[in-house]
């Protein structure tokens, strides 16, 4: 097919006049590219390897003349209303009878004669028929126009069969250009001519395709089936996960009930019993820039999920943390409601307790605004905050 289009393109275009040009459709880029090399004629395609600029300047080369033939794929017959194509190609059978329509339909749009060839192989497979909507039915078409009936019948009545549902031979109009077939045949007659089977072979491709669509019916159930399983595995490993990271979460915060978690944070384990208010070490205008320090907690909704804004506590689960209402201070759902924030801020105070963290997570805050930016800045993938990977850490870090 190859060799028979550059042949043709040879013989057609030592007829052209300057303004004159070609197009060859192939229906696959290998083919496209194959050709090309071949004849040295530029490839217009879709393909992610061919850029819009490429495009571009394909397209110019062509108009200008710099290059009289352009290799296509179907996408471009649409678009094109270039006057003086004098030679249109179609190389292997076409997709379909609108694809053929359309890049036949590009040449000799000046009114002039135009010659279109179409190369195919001496025989093909049943069109893969998926649907018999005009999809489908435009299959079967360029099927049966161009192996069903072939050189038998006027190409012209085939194709204006399909495309005005009233078939138009070249001999029933005056002033029509002959396709090859009647200029064979001077007179010919399509309505004689019949070929046996074609029903056979359309009911052939149906069946083929019930058969195909019922192995894809069951390839899919078998293939729905896995996923459903398969989705209640990861659920159920998400749940398990969700249950395992909750515990520990929750083992940590427990760590510090019934004390001070500032005083114990500063004073290595002091299990003092008074709140974050009564803490000897915001006496004066410690209480003040506490405050301060703690007003800079606020999450960035683009990287943190489902925290508690009173008590920094992440709702894993209900047994972490019930499900969110809009609390006010106080409110009986924060259980853990001065834990995190006072024991972070005693970390930063720690200066030994500081450099460990800063070595653990690979910072270096010095002063306090780094810190805070630190501790509210985007989380290591898969976790809820900085801030409550911090007082994960001190609560290992102080068993060891």
């Amino acid at each position: 097919m190859h060799r028979r289009v550059a042949e043709v393109l040879e013989e057609e275009g030592s007829r052209w006049e300057e303004r004159d040009r070609g197009l060859v459709f192939v229906t696959s880029i290998a083919a496209g590219q194959h050709l090309s090399h071949m004849t040295a004629y530029p490839f217009y395609n879709g393909d992610k390897g061919t850029t819009d600029e490429d495009r571009g300047w394909m397209y110019g080369q062509w108009i200008k003349g710099f290059s009289k033939v352009l290799i296509a794929t179907t996408a471009f017959s649409a678009g094109n209303d270039y006057p003086h194509v004098r030679t249109v190609i179609h190389m292997d059978r076409p997709f379909d009878m609108v694809d053929y329509i359309q890049g036949q339909g590009r040449a000799g749009r000046d009114g002039q004669a135009a010659n279109c060839y179409t190369i195919i192989p001496p025989t093909s497979t049943l069109p893969n028929i998926e649907t018999m909507g005009l999809e489908g039915e435009a299959r079967w078409a360029m099927y049966e126009l161009l192996y069903c009936y072939g050189p038998r019948r006027c190409l012209r009545y085939g194709m204006t069969l399909f495309n005005d549902s009233k078939g138009v031979g070249c001999w029933m109009e005056e002033g029509k250009e002959k396709c090859s077939v009647c200029l064979e045949e001077p007179g010919h007659d399509p309505l004689d001519i019949q070929v046996a089977g074609t029903a056979r072979l359309k009911q052939q491709a149906m069946k083929s395709m019930e058969g195909r669509l019922m192995e894809r019916r069951a390839a899919l159930k078998t293939s729905f089936d896995s996923a459903v399983v398969q989705a209640r595995q990861q659920r159920g490993k998400e749940e398990m996960k969700r249950l395992e990271e909750g515990d520990e979460i929750l083992e940590a915060l427990e760590s510090f009930e019934g004390c001070c978690s500032l005083c114990r944070v500063l004073r290595k384990g002091a299990m003092e019993g008074h709140g974050i208010r009564e803490c000897p070490h915001l006496d004066g205008n410690g209480w003040r820039e506490y405050v301060e320090w703690r007003r800079g907690l606020q999450y960035d909704m683009r990287h943190h999920r489902k925290i508690c804004y009173m008590c920094h506590v992440p709702q894993v689960n209900d047994k972490v943390h019930p499900q969110f209402k809009k609390a006010e201070k106080g409110n009986k759902d924060c259980r853990f409601g001065d834990v995190v924030a006072p024991a972070a801020y005693g970390i930063y105070l720690n200066e030994e307790l500081r450099r460990e963290a800063e070595k653990k997570f690979g910072e270096r805050w010095g002063e306090g605004g780094v810190y805070l930016k630190w501790l509210m800045g985007r989380p290591r993938q898969g976790h809820h905050s900085n801030l409550i990977d911090l007082i994960m850490w001190y609560h290992e870090h102080s068993q060891t």
